[in-house]
Order: structure tokens, then sequence, then C-alpha cells
């Protein structure tokens, strides 16, 4: 290699103001054969010609440049053939649901192979890690994945609890963690009894879901969601006619 080689040309400076021009040009009252051996014992190459004393370490680091190159090269190829025969996707999934693996994945090129579609991946646990001062360190998804769920055959073939950069990896496919958040909230409404006087019919204990949003993060501040309970007084024609009434 060019390279390689130029690093291995001795190149002696032969004039004092070439020495003077070093960074750290010093004068020793010593002789070649103590600096050379000072030399070698601090990890040098040591080249003696003459009156000249040659010392030079680091060599390998030379190579630093085609290791840079060629790792490049490595990336362009992944890329292509992860264009050509590979399938991504997303999805957000809540605690204690699956999802249908096939169908989450979308085709990234003509050569994507089998999709897996009968395949499903459940969310068994979802927890968070905090540090002291309340920031989060690490978050954590259990995961199995279960085969023979369409033909009432359910079993389990794999499980894994995935984190930052430790995905689950199942026939070619690589399940990351890439966000998380509240999808929901599941509200319990008591039930009512029936009050004849007051016109209030009994109604049985329900279980209510309501959508949450993200709300716009504050600087200094944690991750906030919102959610928004109706009026049940009010009808669904006068909501999309008047501002909704309700508690937030």
């Amino acid at each position: 290699l060019p390279m390689l080689q130029a690093a291995q040309r001795w190149r002696y400076l032969r004039k004092r103001p070439a020495y003077n021009s070093l960074p750290y040009a010093r004068q020793v009252a010593k002789d070649l054969t103590t600096v050379a051996t000072t030399l070698e014992n601090n990890g040098y190459k040591v080249v003696v010609e003459d009156n000249t004393l040659y010392g030079f370490k680091g060599l390998f680091s030379r190579f630093a440049p085609i290791g840079v190159h060629f790792s490049l090269l490595l990336i362009i190829a992944g890329a292509t053939v992860g264009g050509l025969c590979g399938a991504k996707g997303d999805v957000m999934i809540p605690e204690g649901q699956a999802f249908l693996l096939g169908p989450a994945l979308t085709r990234a090129g003509p050569l994507a192979g089998k999709l897996l579609p009968q395949t499903v991946v459940n969310v068994n646990n979802f927890r968070i890690d905090y540090s002291d001062e309340g920031k989060i360190e690490q978050f954590y998804s259990d995961l199995s994945v279960l085969e023979g769920v369409l033909d009432n055959q359910e079993r389990e073939v794999a499980r894994e609890i995935i984190y930052v950069n430790k995905p689950l990896r199942y026939k070619g496919v690589t399940v990351y963690q890439t966000d998380w958040g509240i999808t929901g909230l599941k509200v319990r409404v008591r039930p009512v009894a029936e009050v004849p006087e007051l016109g209030v019919t009994a109604k049985p204990e329900e279980l209510a879901d309501l959508p949450t949003y993200k709300m716009v993060r504050l600087p200094g501040q944690g991750q906030s969601w919102g959610a928004f309970i109706p009026n049940p007084k009010q009808a669904p024609e006068d909501m999309m006619r008047v501002r909704p009434a309700g508690i937030t």
C-alpha cells in the first residue's frame, strides 16, 4: 500500500534549524546509545544510522483510514441487501395485547422473503427503570412469539425481554424497541343505584377506554399526557356544533 510504504521510509533531519523547528526540540547530554535504549523502553522503534537516530511508534495507525473505508463499503453493501431483500414496519402495541408480525411489515424490495403471516407477537409486560433523579434509565418489553394462534393450536416458540440495543430475533426478523407512550386510560365506572324519585335508573359497573394525547413537553419537565372525559348529558350532535363539555 502506498500510504504504508511512505510511512516506512526513514526521514532524517540533517540540519540544526530543522531540529529546532520540532515541537519538542531539546538538547540532551547523552550518547545515542543511551537515548536509543530509553526510547525502546518506552515502546519506540529505533533506527540508528551514523550519528543520526530515528524513533517512531504508532505505525499501525496508518491502517486506520483503510479500516474506515472498508467499513463504509460494508455499510453500503448492507444497505443495498436490506433495500432489495428486507422488510420493515412499526406498530404501537399496548401492554397485554398482540399483533400479527407479517401484516406489520412492508416489503422494502422486490427480493423480500416470506413475511411470517401467521406469526403473532404478544407484549406480556412493559416496565421502565428510573434513576434517583427521576430520569429514564432503561425501558423493557417482555415479548412472546406465538405460532398456531390462527389454527387454535397456540404455542410459544420464543420469548425475550428486549431493551435498547437488545432486540428480539426470530426467523430473520429483528424486533426493536424504538419508542413508548401512553395509548389510553381504562376507567372503571362504579355501578349506579336506582333512585326513582330523582329519575335515576340503575346502571351496572362499566369499564371505559379513554384515548390519551401527548402534550407539548416544556423545558425542564417530563413528558405529560392528557385525556378527556365527555359529559354524558351532552348529545353527540351538540359536540359537533359547540365546544365539547367534559373533564380534561
